[in-house]
């Protein structure tokens, strides 16, 4: 049994065998009422993520999924001049980013 009360994880999905381990990665790192927050890329962008949530259900997890741009993730409102340009700048150094990629923004409960 698990015994975080909080577990962040994000990008950890990179082929379809890494949805269930995910999941279960979660599970077992959660006590029973812990949170989770997983943010990853969507299928679009990353193979394997569109399986997450099933895998997650599977295992008794509730699960609560967004699809977010990364404006909306960081709360900026440009990627164009000032500061929200600089994160964005620093973004593009990242392996993988792309300026229009959307995210799944997952919110997850251990219930039992």
């Amino acid at each position: 049994m698990g015994t975080h009360d909080v577990v962040v994880a994000a990008d950890v999905i990179c082929k379809d065998s890494d949805a269930g381990a995910a999941a279960a990665s979660v599970h077992d790192s959660l006590r029973v009422g812990g949170r989770a927050y997983v943010v990853s890329g969507t299928g679009a962008h990353r193979f394997g993520v569109d399986l997450f949530n099933g895998c997650a259900k599977e295992l008794g997890l509730k699960i609560e999924s967004e699809k977010m741009d990364v404006k909306a993730i960081l709360g900026v409102t440009t990627g164009e001049g000032g500061e929200d340009e600089q994160v964005f700048a620093g973004l593009r150094e990242c392996a993988g980013f792309v300026d229009d990629m959307t995210f799944w923004f997952h919110k997850i409960e251990r219930l039992k």
